[in-house]
């Protein structure tokens, strides 16, 4: 069986490879997707290192997720007799009219 495309490695199990090729269309990728190589080349050239934008996304990526889910779990970890104002639920008078 051929790979999907070239320089492609593939970690499907090889019975669902094979079943997929059992309902294939027969409609392979684009001829031009050996262009999305040919555009690294160029950016390359104008300086930009793909690895380098890879790895600054990967980081910024992790960063707000890791801050998103502290935040989570701070909120969680309010006691369920409190509100986020420290007072117990019920006792919020922030929304009374005076």
């Amino acid at each position: 069986m051929d790979l999907v495309a070239p320089g492609v490695v593939s970690i499907m199990p090889e019975a669902t490879l094979n079943a997929a090729a059992e309902h294939a269309s027969g409609r392979q990728y684009p001829r031009y997707l050996w262009r999305s190589a040919q555009k690294l080349e160029e950016l390359a050239a104008f300086g930009v290192d793909y690895a380098d934008v890879v790895q600054v996304l990967e980081d910024e990526g992790v960063d707000k997720f890791d801050a998103g889910w502290h935040e989570s779990v701070e909120k969680l970890a309010v006691s369920p007799h409190e509100s986020d104002s420290g007072r117990p639920h019920g006792t919020d008078r922030s929304r009374e009219k005076v």
